[in-house]
């Protein structure tokens, strides 16, 4: 289990650390020195993946020169300084995981320690390495914030992890399983789903800004993220009808919310009318506790003072955040409930675009449809996006609608829970790699668990068929919705909801219409139409968009991240697992044979090399939806190429 350094190492910090201590110090004092001593850690783990980043997208051509010798990387520069950096494991896609030490920069001047990931990029932009239309002083803020922000993370969850321990120590739960299956018995509405989303505290596994949280305060981020553990409340604002736009499938937003959570129905309802208002002509839109806090008192009195806008801070339904921050499940259970914020989350500021609104009833249609063809049996489901609404200002106004739009809007998510039975956990993927309670990664205890059930004896062969089983309920879905309807879905870590029966996978369940691709020419093919909002992201510009959005999130983030962590753990080469993914890929594309798009993409997956999104890339540039990839070697043609 994680272990919390009871005294911080002297720490020299930079102009926004201190920041961020002071803000600490004044709002919750028992946490600055916890900090403090994190603080090392989450500079480590950003200048590694700021590092990676340079590397696996070989930012400036600085990859080039580099070699491995003896479990170090050695970078030279072009101004003639050479960075060397200790690893412990080379992935077959370029990744690789530190090793104990530090970086070391030599230089005519002597050896300098890198400490942090803004000295690294101030290191390559010395040399020129920075692409052109890089901000690097935007990205250094990034940068520092998201550091902090884990450091702060990490705090949160070492306080949790002794805690569920000694939870799982009275309840003679031996494992993050065992202990989520005894609290599920204990306490009435407890959600295992939530449980493991919350035990996630690491952020995106590539990505240099992973826990930027840039716009919330340190007592904030304490009080409104997951890995805190918390339960916060959702607020409603009342949005009236005349000014509301509502888009849903099965029933309202206001129909579902209410009907889910009648007591915030009554407190919502008898609020408006001690205000004289008619609870008939005013929508319930689900509020983030943060944006009814900062945003709507900055951008919405001018709806406020029209009536178009009243908050409604007595209707409460406690939530939990999940991984996302911004999505949360309400505690009594009904419809996930994606909010605004008017906040920085790793890329994007994470508010509800009047797109993402509009497309969520129409994607839930089509895949509606093509879940009645294809069935896939009980192995794979999208979560379905039932309702949605939005502030739809008047045209006349003066004001900015699409802004005001997209901070006062919710989209309702089918609750993951209504597709399991009894016996079975889901969970995010990501948890797979998080630290459990009992120690060690989750991932080690499901695949201890797959083992038992199945009767190995043999850790490294169950590690094996766990992961063709994994495969074999993640791909088909994911490879038939690309290639014969043109439906690319964002599999990543985060996305994917695996789900489990006694550690053997059974069913994935894939959530997030944010980062859907329709190739509409594709669906057209077989019959059917998507009405997309227009100008939406949703609309692929062609076969290789497409493919890039399935690619790089289902292989090399999802896939290619349980193979690392199983060869991780096992102490073992990662190839015999894409080898197993591999063989899994060839039965379904034999399967779509007929499918002309099948064949080109079939072709396009084993090439030689796959497309990575280039984080680093797209943070010195400042891109959010205009999305830019590097390509890496393609582990799936590499293991092809062995055979």
């Amino acid at each position: 289990m994680l272990q919390e350094p009871e005294t911080a190492p002297p720490v020299r910090l930079s102009a926004a650390e201190t920041r961020f201590l002071n803000g600490l110090r004044s709002s919750r004092p028992d946490l600055a020195e916890p900090w403090l001593a994190n603080l090392p850690r989450a500079r480590r783990a950003a200048l590694h993946r700021l590092l990676q980043g340079f590397l696996m997208e070989n930012i400036g051509g600085v990859a080039e020169g580099g070699s491995w010798r003896d479990g170090e990387m050695i970078l030279p520069l072009p101004g003639g300084r050479t960075l060397r950096h200790p690893c412990s494991r080379r992935y077959l896609s370029g990744r690789f995981d530190p090793a104990g030490g530090e970086a070391l920069l030599a230089g005519a001047g002597g050896v300098e320690r890198v400490e942090s990931p803004s000295r690294l990029l101030e290191v390559f932009a010395e040399e020129a390495l920075l692409p052109e239309g890089a901000d690097p002083t935007r990205f250094r803020s990034e940068l520092e914030n998201g550091v902090a922000n884990h450091a702060l993370s990490l705090v949160g969850a070492r306080r949790r992890q002794r805690e569920l321990a000694a939870t799982a120590r009275g309840l003679g739960a031996g494992s993050s399983l065992a202990l989520a299956r005894a609290l599920a018995g204990e306490i009435e509405g407890f959600s295992p789903l939530a449980f493991f989303e919350q035990l996630v505290s690491e952020g995106h596994p590539l990505h240099p800004c992973a826990k930027l949280k840039a716009g919330l305060a340190a007592a904030e981020a304490v009080r409104y993220s997951p890995e805190w553990g918390v339960v916060v409340d959702l607020a409603l604002a009342a949005v009236r009808e005349d000014v509301c736009r509502e888009v849903s499938c099965d029933g309202s937003l206001r129909e579902i919310l209410l009907g889910e959570h009648p007591g915030a129905g009554r407190a919502f309802e008898a609020a408006l009318r001690e205000r004289g208002l008619d609870p008939a002509r005013y929508v319930p839109i689900p509020l983030h506790p943060w944006q009814l806090e900062n945003t709507l008192p900055r951008l919405y009195s001018g709806a406020q003072a029209r009536g178009e806008v009243v908050p409604v801070p007595e209707a409460r339904i406690p939530a939990r955040p999940l991984m996302s921050f911004r999505s949360l499940a309400p505690a009594g259970g009904g419809h996930h409930v994606k909010t605004a914020v008017d906040l920085r989350l790793t890329n994007a500021v994470r508010t509800v675009s009047r797109g993402s609104v509009e497309n969520a009833a129409e994607l839930t249609r089509v895949l509606r449809e093509v879940r009645r063809r294809e069935g896939f049996g009980e192995r794979f489901a999208v979560l379905e996006e039932r309702a949605g609404a939005y502030y739809d200002p008047p045209a006349e106004t003066n004001e900015d609608r699409p802004l005001l739009a997209k901070n006062l809007a919710a989209i309702l998510r089918e609750d993951p829970w209504s597709r399991l039975r009894s016996g079975e956990l889901a969970m995010p993927a990501a948890a797979l790699l998080a630290e459990s309670p009992a120690g060690g990664p989750v991932l080690a205890e499901v695949v201890e668990e797959f083992a038992h059930t199945m009767g190995l004896r043999c850790i490294e062969e169950a590690a094996e068929r766990f992961f063709r089983r994994y495969c074999a309920v993640a791909l088909p879905g994911f490879l038939t919705l690309m290639s014969r309807y043109g439906i690319g879905l964002e599999g990543h870590l985060q996305n994917c909801l695996p789900v489990f029966r006694e550690g053997v996978p059974v069913r994935m369940l894939v959530r997030d219409f944010g980062g859907v691709r329709v190739l509409r020419g594709r669906l057209r093919a077989r019959g059917l139409g998507a009405s997309l909002y227009p100008g939406s992201d949703v609309a692929a510009r062609d076969e290789r968009d497409l493919r890039a959005k399935v690619f790089y999130p289902l292989f090399l983030n999802h896939l290619g991240e349980l193979a690392a962590g199983l060869s991780r753990t096992l102490d073992a080469g990662e190839a015999r697992y894409w080898s197993v993914a591999a063989r899994v890929c060839r039965e379904v594309y034999a399967g779509l044979r007929r499918d002309p798009a099948a064949r080109a993409d079939e072709r396009a997956l084993f090439a030689p090399k796959m497309p990575l999104k280039a984080l680093a890339t797209m943070r010195l540039l400042g891109n959010v939806t205009d999305y830019v990839y590097a390509e890496v070697p393609n582990p799936l043609a590499i293991v092809e190429g062995r055979r």
